[in-house]
């Protein structure tokens, strides 16, 4: 990484697992985004792209680990704060169909 994308770290995954259905579809995710980076996710259908993002802004539940975004534990938060985060967040998806 470049010294000037060093910044602080805003979101982290740690140890991140994700299950449905006894399907495993996150397993031990361990991830830093820094302030000012650029990050891209890439992988084939069903590799649990969209549930990774869908668990930095609490749409998901994780099943165990940490998600952080800005300091704060987002399996932690309040509606209210959950609420906020999602408001300060936006995402674009390749089809609609993944908006829940």
């Amino acid at each position: 990484m470049s010294a000037e994308l060093a910044g602080e770290v805003v979101i982290a995954l740690r140890d991140v697992h994700k299950a449905f259905d006894g399907k495993a579809v996150l397993r031990g995710v361990n991830l830093e985004v820094h302030r000012g980076e650029v990050l891209t996710l890439l992988g084939p259908s069903g590799s649990g792209k969209s549930v990774l993002l869908k668990t930095l802004i609490g749409l998901v539940p994780i099943d165990r680990g940490e998600v952080v975004v800005d300091g704060e534990v987002v399996s932690a938060m309040d509606a209210a704060h959950v609420l906020a985060l999602r408001q300060r967040v936006g995402m674009v998806f390749q089809s609609p169909a993944r908006f829940d």
